[in-house]
Protein backbone atom coordinates (compact mmCIF):
# COMPACT_ATOMS: atom_id res chain seq x y z
CA UNK A 1 0.00 0.00 0.00
CA UNK A 2 1.05 3.55 -1.14
CA UNK A 3 0.42 7.01 0.39
CA UNK A 4 1.23 9.79 -2.15
CA UNK A 5 1.25 12.65 -0.16
CA UNK A 6 0.41 16.77 -0.80
CA UNK A 7 0.96 16.78 -5.06
CA UNK A 8 -1.71 19.11 -6.57
CA UNK A 9 -4.03 16.54 -8.45
CA UNK A 10 -5.76 17.03 -11.41
CA UNK A 11 -8.57 14.32 -11.97
CA UNK A 12 -8.65 15.74 -14.74
CA UNK A 13 -10.71 18.16 -12.86
CA UNK A 14 -8.33 20.14 -10.39
CA UNK A 15 -8.75 18.83 -7.08
CA UNK A 16 -5.75 21.05 -5.85
CA UNK A 17 -3.65 19.24 -2.83
CA UNK A 18 -4.62 16.33 -1.98
CA UNK A 19 -3.15 12.57 -1.49
CA UNK A 20 -4.16 9.41 -3.25
CA UNK A 21 -4.12 5.91 -1.32
CA UNK A 22 -2.91 3.56 -4.08
CA UNK A 23 -3.20 -0.45 -3.80
CA UNK A 24 -2.57 -3.15 -5.90
CA UNK A 25 -2.33 -0.97 -8.86
CA UNK A 26 -5.55 0.73 -7.87
CA UNK A 27 -6.54 4.14 -6.33
CA UNK A 28 -8.44 3.35 -2.82
CA UNK A 29 -9.10 6.89 -1.53
CA UNK A 30 -8.23 10.62 -1.95
CA UNK A 31 -8.06 12.74 1.04
CA UNK A 32 -6.34 14.94 2.94
CA UNK A 33 -2.79 13.18 3.88
CA UNK A 34 -3.09 13.08 7.89
CA UNK A 35 -6.76 11.43 7.87
CA UNK A 36 -5.55 8.83 5.01
CA UNK A 37 -2.09 8.13 7.18
CA UNK A 38 -3.92 8.18 10.52
CA UNK A 39 -6.26 5.26 8.64
CA UNK A 40 -3.71 3.50 7.18
CA UNK A 41 -0.53 4.19 9.20
CA UNK A 42 1.47 1.27 7.71
CA UNK A 43 1.23 2.57 4.09
CA UNK A 44 4.93 3.51 2.65
CA UNK A 45 4.59 7.41 2.02
CA UNK A 46 5.84 9.51 -1.04
CA UNK A 47 6.10 12.98 -0.42
CA UNK A 48 5.02 14.68 -3.35
CA UNK A 49 4.57 18.41 -2.28
CA UNK A 50 5.63 20.69 -5.08
CA UNK A 51 4.73 18.08 -7.80
CA UNK A 52 1.26 17.31 -10.25
CA UNK A 53 -0.15 14.86 -10.50
CA UNK A 54 -1.89 14.15 -14.18
CA UNK A 55 -3.79 10.94 -15.82
CA UNK A 56 -1.40 8.83 -17.69
CA UNK A 57 -1.91 10.45 -21.26
CA UNK A 58 -3.74 8.32 -23.93
CA UNK A 59 -2.09 9.71 -27.37
CA UNK A 60 -4.77 9.22 -30.05
CA UNK A 61 -2.97 10.01 -33.05
CA UNK A 62 0.33 9.32 -33.90
CA UNK A 63 2.69 6.68 -35.92
CA UNK A 64 4.94 4.91 -34.00
CA UNK A 65 6.78 3.07 -36.62
CA UNK A 66 7.82 6.42 -38.22
CA UNK A 67 8.32 8.27 -34.74
CA UNK A 68 10.60 5.51 -34.06
CA UNK A 69 12.22 5.88 -37.49
CA UNK A 70 12.82 9.44 -36.84
CA UNK A 71 14.61 9.48 -33.96
CA UNK A 72 17.54 9.11 -36.53
CA UNK A 73 16.61 11.63 -38.72
CA UNK A 74 18.51 15.41 -39.12
CA UNK A 75 15.48 17.60 -38.20
CA UNK A 76 15.41 21.17 -38.94
CA UNK A 77 12.75 24.08 -37.15
CA UNK A 78 10.01 26.00 -39.38
CA UNK A 79 10.76 29.03 -41.33
CA UNK A 80 14.17 28.00 -42.92
CA UNK A 81 14.57 28.71 -46.61
CA UNK A 82 15.68 24.97 -49.32
CA UNK A 83 19.24 26.85 -49.27
CA UNK A 84 19.29 27.37 -45.52
CA UNK A 85 17.87 23.78 -45.18
CA UNK A 86 20.66 22.53 -47.17
CA UNK A 87 23.55 24.19 -45.62
CA UNK A 88 22.26 23.19 -42.31
CA UNK A 89 22.81 19.33 -43.39
CA UNK A 90 25.78 19.65 -45.44
CA UNK A 91 27.29 20.49 -41.72
CA UNK A 92 26.17 17.56 -39.87
CA UNK A 93 28.19 14.76 -39.16
CA UNK A 94 26.81 12.66 -42.07
CA UNK A 95 26.95 8.48 -43.26
CA UNK A 96 29.58 7.38 -45.33
CA UNK A 97 29.02 7.75 -48.95
CA UNK A 98 26.75 5.78 -50.21
CA UNK A 99 24.26 5.46 -47.20
CA UNK A 100 20.83 6.98 -46.56
CA UNK A 101 20.52 10.74 -45.36
CA UNK A 102 16.88 11.10 -43.78
CA UNK A 103 16.13 14.33 -42.81
CA UNK A 104 12.89 16.40 -42.07
CA UNK A 105 11.90 20.13 -41.82
CA UNK A 106 11.15 21.83 -45.00
CA UNK A 107 7.71 23.14 -45.54
CA UNK A 108 6.43 24.87 -49.16
CA UNK A 109 4.16 27.68 -47.08
CA UNK A 110 8.14 28.62 -45.43
CA UNK A 111 9.32 30.19 -48.74
CA UNK A 112 8.46 33.64 -50.20
CA UNK A 113 6.75 33.69 -52.04
CA UNK A 114 5.46 29.47 -51.62
CA UNK A 115 7.40 27.11 -53.73
CA UNK A 116 8.30 23.62 -53.80
CA UNK A 117 11.88 22.87 -54.31
CA UNK A 118 13.53 20.76 -56.41
CA UNK A 119 16.28 17.50 -56.94
CA UNK A 120 19.39 20.14 -58.46
CA UNK A 121 19.85 21.80 -54.96
CA UNK A 122 20.32 18.24 -53.13
CA UNK A 123 22.06 16.85 -56.20
CA UNK A 124 24.95 19.86 -55.49
CA UNK A 125 25.23 19.56 -51.91
CA UNK A 126 25.18 15.47 -51.57
CA UNK A 127 26.39 13.77 -55.14
CA UNK A 128 27.18 10.67 -53.85
CA UNK A 129 24.35 10.18 -50.70
CA UNK A 130 21.20 9.15 -51.68
CA UNK A 131 18.89 11.81 -49.63
CA UNK A 132 15.24 11.68 -48.67
CA UNK A 133 14.18 15.08 -47.27
CA UNK A 134 10.62 14.80 -45.71
CA UNK A 135 8.55 18.12 -45.40
CA UNK A 136 7.31 19.32 -42.32
CA UNK A 137 3.87 17.87 -42.83
CA UNK A 138 5.42 14.79 -43.86
CA UNK A 139 2.67 15.01 -47.16
CA UNK A 140 5.65 15.67 -49.08
CA UNK A 141 9.23 14.20 -49.78
CA UNK A 142 11.85 15.85 -51.79
CA UNK A 143 14.72 13.44 -53.61
CA UNK A 144 17.62 13.73 -54.90
CA UNK A 145 18.96 12.02 -57.88
CA UNK A 146 21.08 9.52 -56.36
CA UNK A 147 17.78 8.29 -54.25
CA UNK A 148 15.53 8.23 -57.37
CA UNK A 149 18.25 5.88 -59.14
CA UNK A 150 18.47 3.88 -55.92
CA UNK A 151 14.72 3.69 -55.97
CA UNK A 152 14.44 2.81 -59.21
CA UNK A 153 11.97 5.12 -59.77
CA UNK A 154 10.28 5.36 -62.84
CA UNK A 155 8.80 9.30 -62.27
CA UNK A 156 11.11 11.76 -62.04
CA UNK A 157 8.09 14.11 -59.35
CA UNK A 158 4.50 13.84 -59.13
CA UNK A 159 2.46 15.63 -61.63
CA UNK A 160 2.64 19.62 -61.27
CA UNK A 161 5.65 19.36 -59.36
CA UNK A 162 9.52 20.13 -59.44
CA UNK A 163 11.85 17.49 -60.22
CA UNK A 164 12.45 15.25 -57.02
CA UNK A 165 9.65 16.78 -55.20
CA UNK A 166 6.33 13.82 -54.76
CA UNK A 167 2.66 14.48 -52.89
CA UNK A 168 0.91 12.61 -51.10
CA UNK A 169 0.11 8.86 -52.35
CA UNK A 170 3.22 8.98 -54.25
CA UNK A 171 5.47 10.25 -50.95
CA UNK A 172 3.61 7.18 -49.27
CA UNK A 173 5.01 4.70 -51.49
CA UNK A 174 8.53 5.61 -52.07
CA UNK A 175 8.51 6.14 -48.43
CA UNK A 176 7.37 2.42 -48.18
CA UNK A 177 10.27 1.69 -50.40
CA UNK A 178 12.94 3.61 -48.91
CA UNK A 179 11.36 2.60 -45.39
CA UNK A 180 12.26 -1.38 -46.51
CA UNK A 181 16.04 -0.82 -47.34
CA UNK A 182 17.08 0.87 -43.96
CA UNK A 183 17.79 -1.46 -40.35
CA UNK A 184 14.77 -1.87 -38.54
CA UNK A 185 14.03 1.15 -36.42
CA UNK A 186 14.73 1.90 -32.16
CA UNK A 187 11.76 0.93 -30.71
CA UNK A 188 12.49 0.53 -27.40
CA UNK A 189 14.08 4.23 -27.57
CA UNK A 190 10.48 5.11 -28.70
CA UNK A 191 8.59 3.63 -26.02
CA UNK A 192 11.04 5.28 -23.95
CA UNK A 193 10.49 8.69 -25.41
CA UNK A 194 6.82 8.20 -25.11
CA UNK A 195 6.77 7.01 -21.75
CA UNK A 196 9.04 10.39 -20.73
CA UNK A 197 6.98 12.40 -22.17
CA UNK A 198 3.87 11.43 -20.20
CA UNK A 199 2.30 9.26 -22.63
CA UNK A 200 1.05 5.73 -20.94
CA UNK A 201 -1.10 4.57 -24.11
CA UNK A 202 -1.83 5.09 -27.57
CA UNK A 203 -3.54 4.64 -30.67
CA UNK A 204 -1.01 4.21 -33.49
CA UNK A 205 -2.14 4.29 -37.25
CA UNK A 206 0.45 2.43 -39.92
CA UNK A 207 -0.26 1.34 -43.79
CA UNK A 208 -0.11 -2.83 -43.77
CA UNK A 209 3.49 -3.12 -44.77
CA UNK A 210 4.01 -1.97 -41.44
CA UNK A 211 2.39 -4.10 -39.50
CA UNK A 212 4.80 -7.10 -39.48
CA UNK A 213 7.14 -5.08 -37.82
CA UNK A 214 4.53 -4.34 -34.92
CA UNK A 215 2.93 -8.20 -34.84
CA UNK A 216 5.11 -9.44 -32.42
CA UNK A 217 6.61 -6.28 -30.68
CA UNK A 218 6.57 -5.61 -26.76
CA UNK A 219 5.32 -2.48 -25.92
CA UNK A 220 7.31 -2.16 -23.12
CA UNK A 221 6.65 -0.31 -20.54
CA UNK A 222 3.30 0.40 -21.62
CA UNK A 223 1.34 -2.51 -21.78
CA UNK A 224 -0.13 -4.00 -24.70
CA UNK A 225 -3.71 -3.69 -23.75
CA UNK A 226 -3.31 0.33 -24.21
CA UNK A 227 -2.13 -0.14 -27.45
CA UNK A 228 -4.11 -0.11 -30.07
CA UNK A 229 -3.68 0.61 -33.83
CA UNK A 230 -5.44 1.28 -36.98
CA UNK A 231 -4.65 0.67 -40.59
CA UNK A 232 -4.22 2.86 -44.04
CA UNK A 233 -4.79 -0.02 -46.92
CA UNK A 234 -6.04 0.98 -50.58
CA UNK A 235 -7.46 -3.06 -50.74
CA UNK A 236 -9.34 -3.32 -47.74
CA UNK A 237 -10.83 -7.03 -47.39
CA UNK A 238 -12.81 -9.04 -44.73
CA UNK A 239 -9.73 -11.28 -44.45
CA UNK A 240 -7.23 -8.51 -44.06
CA UNK A 241 -8.91 -7.26 -40.77
CA UNK A 242 -9.71 -10.80 -39.73
CA UNK A 243 -5.59 -11.35 -39.34
CA UNK A 244 -5.56 -7.97 -38.19
CA UNK A 245 -7.71 -8.16 -35.22
CA UNK A 246 -5.59 -11.14 -34.00
CA UNK A 247 -3.35 -9.12 -32.97
CA UNK A 248 -1.85 -8.99 -29.27
CA UNK A 249 -2.69 -5.37 -29.43
CA UNK A 250 -5.81 -3.63 -29.85
CA UNK A 251 -7.59 -3.16 -33.91
CA UNK A 252 -9.58 -0.08 -33.88
CA UNK A 253 -10.18 0.56 -37.56
CA UNK A 254 -9.53 1.45 -41.07
CA UNK A 255 -7.90 5.15 -41.80
CA UNK A 256 -8.39 6.89 -45.27
CA UNK A 257 -8.00 10.27 -46.63
CA UNK A 258 -9.70 12.91 -47.73
CA UNK A 259 -7.41 15.65 -48.50
CA UNK A 260 -4.17 16.79 -47.42
CA UNK A 261 -2.25 19.00 -45.69
CA UNK A 262 -1.95 22.83 -44.60
CA UNK A 263 2.03 23.27 -45.33
CA UNK A 264 1.70 21.64 -48.62
CA UNK A 265 -1.40 23.76 -49.44
CA UNK A 266 -3.19 20.07 -50.42
CA UNK A 267 -5.29 20.39 -47.86
CA UNK A 268 -8.68 20.89 -49.71
CA UNK A 269 -10.44 24.29 -48.95
CA UNK A 270 -13.96 25.89 -49.93
CA UNK A 271 -12.11 28.96 -51.21
CA UNK A 272 -8.66 29.31 -52.44
CA UNK A 273 -5.19 29.88 -50.87
CA UNK A 274 -4.64 33.64 -50.66
CA UNK A 275 -1.99 34.34 -53.53
CA UNK A 276 -3.41 31.54 -56.08
CA UNK A 277 -5.82 29.90 -57.93
CA UNK A 278 -5.63 26.20 -55.33
CA UNK A 279 -8.10 24.91 -53.20
CA UNK A 280 -6.47 21.69 -52.12
CA UNK A 281 -6.50 18.44 -53.33
CA UNK A 282 -9.59 15.88 -52.51
CA UNK A 283 -8.08 12.46 -52.23
CA UNK A 284 -11.50 10.21 -50.74
CA UNK A 285 -13.66 9.18 -53.95
CA UNK A 286 -17.60 8.33 -52.45
CA UNK A 287 -17.22 4.76 -54.07
CA UNK A 288 -13.92 3.80 -51.72
CA UNK A 289 -15.77 5.31 -48.75
CA UNK A 290 -18.80 3.39 -49.31
CA UNK A 291 -16.48 0.14 -49.56
CA UNK A 292 -15.09 1.26 -46.48
CA UNK A 293 -18.07 1.95 -44.66
CA UNK A 294 -19.04 -1.76 -46.00
CA UNK A 295 -16.75 -3.40 -44.17
CA UNK A 296 -17.25 -1.10 -40.86
CA UNK A 297 -20.73 -2.54 -40.62
CA UNK A 298 -19.66 -6.19 -41.23
CA UNK A 299 -16.49 -5.83 -38.59
CA UNK A 300 -18.34 -3.59 -36.26
CA UNK A 301 -14.63 -1.05 -36.66
CA UNK A 302 -15.10 2.67 -36.91
CA UNK A 303 -13.24 4.83 -40.03
CA UNK A 304 -11.01 7.53 -39.28
CA UNK A 305 -11.00 9.59 -42.04
CA UNK A 306 -7.86 12.41 -42.40
CA UNK A 307 -9.96 15.61 -42.99
CA UNK A 308 -7.98 18.84 -42.65
CA UNK A 309 -9.69 21.59 -45.03
CA UNK A 310 -12.78 22.94 -44.60
CA UNK A 311 -14.23 21.45 -47.78
CA UNK A 312 -12.86 18.17 -46.55
CA UNK A 313 -14.38 18.24 -43.28
CA UNK A 314 -17.78 19.54 -44.34
CA UNK A 315 -17.45 16.41 -46.76
CA UNK A 316 -16.88 13.79 -44.45
CA UNK A 317 -19.23 15.24 -42.02
CA UNK A 318 -22.05 14.83 -44.55
CA UNK A 319 -21.02 11.76 -46.04
CA UNK A 320 -20.35 9.37 -42.51
CA UNK A 321 -23.30 7.92 -40.92
CA UNK A 322 -24.64 8.22 -37.75
CA UNK A 323 -22.93 4.98 -35.94
CA UNK A 324 -22.12 2.79 -33.33
CA UNK A 325 -18.92 2.64 -34.17
CA UNK A 326 -18.03 6.06 -33.41
CA UNK A 327 -16.58 7.47 -36.74
CA UNK A 328 -13.84 9.50 -36.06
CA UNK A 329 -12.70 12.90 -38.33
CA UNK A 330 -8.46 12.73 -37.40
CA UNK A 331 -7.33 16.39 -37.48
CA UNK A 332 -10.65 18.34 -37.93
CA UNK A 333 -8.47 21.50 -38.11
CA UNK A 334 -10.96 23.85 -40.37
CA UNK A 335 -14.63 23.41 -39.02
CA UNK A 336 -17.86 25.50 -39.92
CA UNK A 337 -20.49 25.93 -37.62
CA UNK A 338 -22.43 23.78 -39.58
CA UNK A 339 -20.10 21.09 -40.07
CA UNK A 340 -19.87 21.26 -36.18
CA UNK A 341 -23.15 20.60 -35.95
CA UNK A 342 -23.26 17.36 -38.46
CA UNK A 343 -20.29 16.19 -36.23
CA UNK A 344 -22.65 16.63 -33.07
CA UNK A 345 -25.82 15.16 -34.69
CA UNK A 346 -24.19 11.70 -36.00
CA UNK A 347 -21.72 11.23 -33.31
CA UNK A 348 -18.90 11.99 -34.67
CA UNK A 349 -15.58 12.21 -32.48
CA UNK A 350 -12.98 14.72 -33.21
CA UNK A 351 -9.68 13.59 -33.14
CA UNK A 352 -7.38 16.61 -32.77
CA UNK A 353 -3.42 17.46 -32.49
CA UNK A 354 -3.76 20.98 -30.64
CA UNK A 355 0.52 21.34 -31.24
CA UNK A 356 -0.07 21.42 -34.91
CA UNK A 357 -1.81 25.01 -34.38
CA UNK A 358 1.82 26.50 -32.98
CA UNK A 359 3.31 26.30 -36.38
CA UNK A 360 0.03 26.32 -38.88
CA UNK A 361 -0.73 29.85 -37.22
CA UNK A 362 1.48 31.81 -39.25
CA UNK A 363 0.34 30.07 -42.32
CA UNK A 364 -3.34 30.12 -41.56
CA UNK A 365 -2.96 34.13 -41.32
CA UNK A 366 -0.79 34.79 -44.64
CA UNK A 367 -2.79 32.45 -46.44
CA UNK A 368 -6.37 31.79 -45.00
CA UNK A 369 -6.70 34.93 -43.81
CA UNK A 370 -10.50 35.76 -42.27
CA UNK A 371 -11.22 32.03 -41.35
CA UNK A 372 -8.79 31.67 -38.41
CA UNK A 373 -11.96 31.82 -36.15
CA UNK A 374 -12.98 28.59 -37.79
CA UNK A 375 -9.17 27.09 -37.31
CA UNK A 376 -8.77 24.66 -34.55
CA UNK A 377 -12.30 25.40 -32.79
CA UNK A 378 -11.90 23.39 -29.73
CA UNK A 379 -14.64 25.35 -27.70
CA UNK A 380 -17.03 24.97 -30.29
CA UNK A 381 -16.61 21.27 -30.17
CA UNK A 382 -17.33 20.98 -27.25
CA UNK A 383 -20.46 23.20 -26.61
CA UNK A 384 -21.54 21.17 -29.38
CA UNK A 385 -20.85 17.64 -27.38
CA UNK A 386 -18.59 16.66 -30.09
CA UNK A 387 -16.53 14.04 -28.53
CA UNK A 388 -12.85 15.62 -28.42
CA UNK A 389 -9.95 13.69 -28.05
CA UNK A 390 -6.11 15.05 -28.76
CA UNK A 391 -3.05 12.92 -29.52
CA UNK A 392 0.28 14.21 -31.25
CA UNK A 393 0.72 12.92 -34.86
CA UNK A 394 4.29 11.87 -33.78
CA UNK A 395 6.75 11.98 -36.26
CA UNK A 396 5.11 15.13 -37.17
CA UNK A 397 4.95 16.79 -34.24
CA UNK A 398 6.45 16.25 -30.74
CA UNK A 399 5.00 13.38 -28.17
CA UNK A 400 4.94 16.17 -25.14
CA UNK A 401 1.69 16.39 -23.63
CA UNK A 402 2.53 19.81 -22.07
CA UNK A 403 2.71 21.09 -25.60
CA UNK A 404 -0.34 19.93 -26.60
CA UNK A 405 -1.86 20.77 -23.17
CA UNK A 406 -0.45 24.03 -23.93
CA UNK A 407 -1.77 24.53 -27.61
CA UNK A 408 -5.13 23.84 -26.27
CA UNK A 409 -5.17 25.84 -23.67
CA UNK A 410 -3.57 28.77 -25.32
CA UNK A 411 -5.08 28.74 -28.59
CA UNK A 412 -6.56 32.01 -28.57
CA UNK A 413 -2.85 33.81 -28.35
CA UNK A 414 -2.18 32.24 -31.73
CA UNK A 415 -5.65 32.63 -33.72
CA UNK A 416 -8.73 34.68 -34.35
CA UNK A 417 -11.81 33.76 -31.66
CA UNK A 418 -12.67 32.37 -28.70
CA UNK A 419 -12.13 28.21 -28.71
CA UNK A 420 -8.96 28.23 -25.66
CA UNK A 421 -9.94 24.78 -23.86
CA UNK A 422 -9.54 25.42 -19.32
CA UNK A 423 -6.60 23.53 -18.78
CA UNK A 424 -8.91 20.61 -17.60
CA UNK A 425 -10.54 20.27 -20.50
CA UNK A 426 -7.18 20.10 -22.33
CA UNK A 427 -6.18 17.15 -19.73
CA UNK A 428 -9.50 15.63 -20.18
CA UNK A 429 -9.09 15.57 -24.07
CA UNK A 430 -5.59 13.63 -23.42
CA UNK A 431 -7.11 11.17 -20.34
CA UNK A 432 -10.30 10.70 -19.13
CA UNK A 433 -12.48 11.13 -22.94
CA UNK A 434 -9.86 8.94 -24.88
CA UNK A 435 -10.32 5.82 -22.26
CA UNK A 436 -13.92 6.50 -21.68
CA UNK A 437 -14.87 5.78 -25.83
CA UNK A 438 -12.04 2.72 -25.50
CA UNK A 439 -14.05 1.10 -22.41
CA UNK A 440 -11.06 1.16 -20.54
CA UNK A 441 -10.79 2.08 -16.49
CA UNK A 442 -8.61 4.61 -16.73
CA UNK A 443 -7.99 8.97 -17.24
CA UNK A 444 -9.10 9.46 -13.70
CA UNK A 445 -7.61 9.85 -10.59
CA UNK A 446 -10.75 9.07 -8.90
CA UNK A 447 -11.35 5.67 -6.55
CA UNK A 448 -11.29 2.45 -8.43
CA UNK A 449 -9.54 3.38 -10.97
CA UNK A 450 -6.31 1.94 -12.11
CA UNK A 451 -3.43 4.24 -10.67
CA UNK A 452 -1.93 5.49 -13.77
CA UNK A 453 -0.80 8.22 -13.60
CA UNK A 454 2.36 11.17 -14.24
CA UNK A 455 3.98 13.29 -12.15
CA UNK A 456 5.22 16.70 -12.67
CA UNK A 457 7.61 18.52 -11.26
CA UNK A 458 5.85 21.95 -10.22
CA UNK A 459 2.90 23.52 -10.93
CA UNK A 460 1.29 22.37 -14.44
CA UNK A 461 -0.01 25.57 -14.87
CA UNK A 462 4.00 26.58 -14.90
CA UNK A 463 5.44 23.52 -16.42
CA UNK A 464 7.39 24.35 -19.60
CA UNK A 465 5.63 23.05 -23.11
Amino acid sequence: MKLLANPWVYSPEFLGKTSLLIEKGRILHLGEFSDLKKQYPKAEVFDLSGYTLLPGAFDSHLHFFGFARSLSYYTFPPGLSYQELVSKLSYQDLPPEGEWILARGWSHSDQHPPAFPSSSLLDLHFPHHPVAFYSRDGHALWLNTQARKRLKLSQSSSPGAPQGVFLELEAEAISQKIQALLPTPPFEKAMEKLFQSGVTGFHTIENEKVLDYLLHLSFHPVPSSRVFFSVYTETPSLAKLAKWQDFPAHFLGLKAFSDGALGSQTAWMISPYRGSHRRGRKLLSLSFLKKLLHLSEKTRCPLLIHAIGDAATQWVAEKLPRSKEKHRMEHAQHLHPATIETMARKKVVASMQPAHLLGDAPWIRKYLPRRGKRAYPFQSLLQNKVPLIFGSDAPIESVSVTKGIYAAWMRDQYLEGTESLSLEEAIAAYTETPYKLLGKPLGRLSPGYMADFVVYKGNLSHVSP
